[in-house]
């Protein structure tokens, strides 16, 4: 499914891509709003019951029930980064029932780059195992970040943003964070944090779970408590093991570090 709805995306992006603002003023192609209605489609073919939260089409995290089986899409991860030419977006789709995601896949349909994982099975890239970094030392550390204004308060963002860069090695805003949480999974990155959607973590934070990552949320807001932590994004923090609780001290300190 991933591969096909790539080959859909490839096929606009190479004649007739068109870009619009939606009302938060995030980029949206008609290449987002055709893949998501292809796997729509291939989805309700084969489970006809199942519900389907999707970015473009049902992106209501209130109007399901995650007690029941669902699928939950992104079309695009990094829409700007696509339509701007960058190779750097992917196709995120993930399964869960009874509040726990089963089966994820990220494809990055650029790079040609298949991440899946299935509950207790490990986490793979175009078939072989992959595992997070071992590096322990924070100031060799690279960090991937996200920024939502719409989620994060500057305020909070920056302070966060001053006590990370000013301990790690190197950090990137890279600018799609199921990619992002999926290099974390590889040992690409050994940190990646922002506050997300469900359809931009649901899949890659499984893939980084069975991979062997440590996850947790910096910070906690009751508009999302009721969602299963597989399915929490609001300040989501994926790391190495290592290194994790250095990570989370630095994301919920009150204050700069003192060499700032």
């Amino acid at each position: 499914w991933t591969k096909l709805a790539g080959n859909t995306a490839l096929a606009l992006k190479n004649k007739n891509l068109s870009i619009e603002l939606k009302a938060d003023k995030s980029w949206v192609t008609n290449a987002d709003t055709k893949v998501n209605q292809l796997l729509v489609e291939l989805i309700k073919s084969e489970f006809p019951t199942h519900q389907i939260m999707s970015e473009e089409l049902n992106p209501d995290i209130h109007s399901v029930d995650y007690s029941l089986p669902l699928w939950t899409i992104d079309p695009i991860d990094g829409t700007t980064n696509f339509a701007l030419g960058h190779n750097y977006s992917a196709i995120s789709i993930a399964f869960s029932n009874n509040l726990k995601v089963l089966v994820g896949a990220v494809y990055n349909f650029l790079t040609d780059e298949f991440f899946h994982a299935t509950q207790h099975n490990g986490a793979f890239l175009n078939g072989n195992i992959i595992k997070p970094s071992n590096n322990s030392d924070l100031k060799r550390s690279v960090v991937l970040m996200g920024q939502n204004w719409k989620k994060d308060p500057i305020e909070l963002y920056f302070k966060q943003f001053q006590n990370i860069v000013s301990r790690v090695g190197e950090y990137r805003r890279l600018g799609a964070g199921a990619v992002d949480i999926c290099y974390v999974a590889c040992g690409r990155a050994d940190m990646f944090f922002e506050c997300l959607n469900p359809w931009d973590m649901a899949a890659a934070g499984l893939i980084a779970k069975e991979a062997g990552c440590s996850i947790s949320h910096y910070n906690t807001h009751v508009d999302y408590d009721f969602l299963p932590s597989d399915l929490n994004p609001y300040c989501y923090l994926v790391s190495n093991q290592v290194l994790h609780k250095s990570f989370l001290n630095l994301l919920t300190s009150d204050t700069l570090p003192s060499d700032f």
